[in-house]
Parts: C-alpha cells; sequence; structure tokens
C-alpha cells in the first residue's frame, strides 16, 4: 500500500511539473490586453448586503440527510480542522 502511495505523489508531482514547464514559457496571444481589466468596484450599501446575505446562508441549519438517522453537523474543539457529521438522537442508534 505504501509503495502504491508513493507512485501516486509522484506520477502527481511529475504531470505538475511538466505542466508548469508547459505553460511558463508561452507568450500572451497577440490580442490579449496589455493589462488586466479592472474589476467594478461594488458599492459599499451592495457589499454590506452581499456580505449580510453570506453570513446568514451559514447561518441556517444543514439539512437532516436522506439516512435512516437524522443528522446534523458539529464542529468540536479539540477537532479544529475536522466537521463532524452524526445522528441527531443517538439513542435511537443501536449498540454496537
Amino acid at each position: 500500500m505504501n509503495r502504491i502511495s508513493n507512485l501516486v505523489l509522484l506520477a502527481i508531482a511529475m504531470t505538475g511539473s511538466a505542466t508548469a514547464q508547459t505553460t511558463a514559457g508561452t507568450p500572451p496571444a497577440d490580442d490579449a490586453p496589455a493589462t488586466m481589466p479592472q474589476t467594478a468596484k461594488v458599492p459599499p450599501e451592495e457589499r454590506a448586503r452581499n456580505e449580510a446575505a453570506y453570513a446568514a446562508y451559514f447561518k441556517a441549519p444543514d439539512t437532516e440527510g436522506t439516512g435512516p438517522f437524522p443528522a446534523i453537523k458539529e464542529e468540536e474543539p479539540s477537532l479544529p480542522d475536522h466537521v463532524v457529521y452524526r445522528p441527531k438522537d443517538l439513542s435511537k442508534v443501536g449498540k454496537g
């Protein structure tokens, strides 16, 4: 198993370096603009509305899923890089 993992990582690394080499020296197309176009500035009122909508979206509860037990999502402080999905009511889950 370890050997397969190493071979996969080696193949990924080789593919990435080959891609970087083929695109690094490519000159821009003749019709490419000399500078990048400026992005439109968002008015402060619209930015505030967007940020409020974004915050509300992430506060909304997730669905309970489609499995036999309704699920919830938890963030555990002892696992800062993980999200825990588990049945909402653990008493309904059989002893295992």
